[in-house]
């Protein structure tokens, strides 16, 4: 992955210098700061300081590098809540002048496409409470809604032989209804389920539905065991939300996707309802009309966002300030190059742009 540090104004271009931010594993890194010159040009990478820098902003909805590779404009946009637009709390300082840019001076369509564990109606509430103009989304899609979709609509053999679950759900949060799902919870009662059914962090479902018992992450992790037979099969896990950590104001917390990943190590059968999944972008993407050159996706998650992206062959914007923030960010809030190429190496991820905070 080669990273282009763009030009504050079109006056510098001439001066923009490329860094080597990476290259495939097991071969040999070669760095050039003084020249610009770059092995292994496999991706190209563009360090921004803002979205004024990736978009033309004339309504042509194109992107710096359609220009250069002559594509495609572009006419929507898959933008990601907690950790771009907001910290879970409040709005990030510019995201909301930023929406309206997408939408007004870039001409483009704005879909949330978000890993929350809730259903897609209540997003948009959220979002206008917390200052956003809502008129400028054309919808929401979230892998709870998939999920939701999928236990009611049973088109297929797996999803027809979901009866019973152990349901993983949220406590103080507010927990995920089941209502009219055809799914009886069963409490802690592993061996009566057919599989698991993973909401939240906070509990767990009560037999019957009716209620939730308090449960640490790390009390679920240790009832995994028990879903794991003999023969090294197991119960299958369904995710309503990848995500293994998400902001909560200054803070971090750990999500569904987080068991998730401790029952796959375990030999675990999940079946991811999000981002990275094709299944949400699909859905993303037939909501739209449009193809996958034709839309961006922005997301503040090299593992989730960048990488679904880039599965679907999506163009992609980084937002180094979420949940990569101590990783990425220097303290002056700037993308720090060397630390975005080690983090990237690391999962395996090239995003097309990056820029520090959503905002203009």
């Amino acid at each position: 992955m080669v990273v282009v540090r763009a030009p504050s104004s079109s006056a510098q271009l001439s001066r923009d210098v490329c860094v080597l931010l990476g290259c495939p594993k097991k071969k040999k890194k070669r760095r050039d700061r003084a020249k610009g010159l770059v092995a292994m040009n496999a991706h190209t990478t563009r360090v921004c300081h803002g979205l004024e820098e990736i978009f033309d902003g004339d309504g042509g909805g194109k992107t710096m590098m359609d220009h250069d590779m002559k594509r495609k404009k572009k006419k929507a946009v898959l933008l990601d809540q907690f950790g771009v637009l907001h910290d879970g709390v409040d709005a990030y300082p510019g995201a909301v002048e930023a929406v309206r840019y997408l939408r007004e001076d870039c001409g483009l369509r704005i879909l949330i496409l978000s890993n929350s564990s809730r259903r897609s109606d209540g997003a948009l509430k959220n979002l206008e409470k917390k200052g956003f103009d809502i008129g400028c989304f054309d919808g929401v899609v979230t892998s709870g809604e998939v999920t939701h979709q999928r236990l009611k609509e049973r088109p297929d053999g797996f999803w027809k032989s979901r009866k019973a679950c152990v349901h993983f759900t949220w406590g103080e949060r507010g927990a995920i209804s089941l209502d009219d799902l055809g799914v009886d919870v069963v409490g802690r009662r592993m061996e009566e389920a057919d599989f698991l059914l993973a909401h939240g962090t906070q509990g767990i479902g009560k037999p019957g539905g009716v209620g939730v018992e308090e449960c640490s992450v790390d009390d679920m992790v240790g009832m995994l065991d028990e879903c794991i037979h003999v023969d090294g099969s197991s119960k299958p896990m369904v995710v309503a939300n990848p995500d293994i950590v998400t902001v909560h104001g200054g803070d971090l917390i750990k999500m569904p996707g987080y068991i998730a990943k401790e029952y796959e190590e375990r030999g675990g059968e999940v079946c991811r309802m999000g981002k990275p999944a094709r299944v949400i972008y699909e859905e993303a993407l037939r909501m739209l009309g449009v193809g996958v050159e034709e839309v961006i996706a922005i997301g503040d998650s090299l593992e989730h966002d960048i990488k679904g992206a880039e599965s679907m062959g999506i163009d992609s914007i980084f937002v180094g300030g979420g949940i990569h923030k101590d990783s990425v960010m220097t303290q002056g809030d700037r993308i720090d190059e060397d630390s975005l190429d080690r983090i990237c190496h690391e999962y395996s991820s090239a995003p097309t742009f990056v820029i520090p905070y959503f905002c203009m």
